[in-house]
């Protein structure tokens, strides 16, 4: 699929979204900080349903089987049929769930301001486990056949055992505002240092190795040891000087994207780390990278939408669909969808 850049159709959300959109069916769904989840016709942008509940909504919405999930600022995660609203369940959190819901196997997993990763199941919302870090999630989790992985905002990312809620190791990073992507063996996860790094998470920490690691760490401060220690899992890992990382990095084949305050795109070789290339926004980014095809798709905080060729890097088309910072974006599969601080959802095609 290759994109034009012209805008197919704009619908009004009526409030600022409290997330992206996500896109599912032919159906596009999309929630407000009013509280109201929206369902519409990806074919024509034509309204669906709505569904409005008592606090703003607080996280992109995640879909699975017949139902939509969300957070929200009253500490709820809430489901919702997709064929017309209604709503299923509720799981009350002690804080906002600014988590974007993942779900795999009947099992729903969202972070909470609260400090706890919790394992819900998919279809009634009953909890199946808990796991507690030092620092508030409010990012969503990223999850394979064997594990969660999640960011805190104790600097950490945490591995646990997606079946018995069981540390496998965590790996401390500076703080980050997006989640982590999980491909293949690895985990590639960015920062507001502009560090970025990939992590094998087939690794599972042994009796007393992180306290070994903590003291060899004291000994090199003390200048006892000629070098740190390293982490357990890296693989590679790359600092640009200057930038920040936002959100989520994105990851294709062959390569990982990421994404600057400053309006930079970086793209690495996801086996090396290599540089490969960047592109420069003119904008701050607002939104992880999204690879459709051949190229990479950027929101920013002044509400234009960037198209880079992901081989390359070079620009391939920008627009303006609308006030506001891009707070989203989802891929169709033959169009892309944008949510805006302005209470605009659009289909670009």
């Amino acid at each position: 699929m290759s994109l034009a850049g012209d805008v197919a159709w704009k619908a009004d959300l009526g409030a600022s979204p409290g997330g992206g959109p996500v896109v599912l069916e032919d159906v596009v769904y999309a929630g407000d900080v009013d509280g109201c989840m929206h369902a519409f016709s990806a074919p024509d942008g034509a309204p669906l349903w709505d569904r409005c509940l008592e606090a703003p909504i607080s996280s992109t919405p995640s879909i699975a089987g017949h139902l939509v999930y969300f957070g929200m600022l009253d500490g709820r995660v809430t489901a919702l049929g997709r064929d017309d609203g209604s709503v299923v369940w509720t799981f009350q959190a002690d804080a906002p769930v600014r988590s974007s819901p993942a779900v795999a196997n009947g099992v729903l997993y969202a972070g909470s301001s609260d400090r706890r990763l919790y394992a819900l199941d998919a279809l009634t919302g009953e909890e199946r486990w808990s796991f507690a870090t030092k620092g508030r999630i409010t990012s969503g989790p990223a999850v394979n056949e064997q594990l969660v992985v999640v960011v805190s905002q104790d600097n950490l990312i945490h591995f646990i055992d997606r079946h018995t809620a069981k540390r496998w190791f965590d790996y401390e990073t500076s703080l980050a505002d997006g989640s982590v992507a999980i491909a293949g063996d690895s985990v590639y996860a960015a920062d507001i240092s502009g560090t970025i790094r990939r992590v094998r998470w087939d690794n599972r920490e042994w009796p007393f190795e992180k306290s070994t690691r903590n003291v060899r760490q004291w000994m090199f401060r003390w200048g006892m040891a000629n070098e740190l220690p390293p982490q357990k899992g890296v693989v590679w890992v790359r600092q640009e000087r200057g930038e920040s990382f936002t959100e989520t990095p994105a990851v294709d084949a062959e390569k990982v994207y990421a994404t600057t305050a400053g309006g930079t795109v970086f793209a690495y070789d996801k086996e090396t780390g290599v540089p490969l290339w960047q592109a420069h926004l003119d904008a701050p980014a607002a939104t992880s990278p999204t690879v459709i095809g051949n190229e990479v798709v950027v929101g920013t905080r002044t509400g234009m939408l960037a198209s880079v060729d992901s081989a390359t890097g070079e620009m391939r088309w920008r627009i303006q669909p609308g006030d506001g910072a891009v707070l989203g974006i989802a891929a169709g599969a033959d169009a892309l969808y944008a949510t805006g601080a302005s209470g605009m959802l659009v289909e670009i095609r």
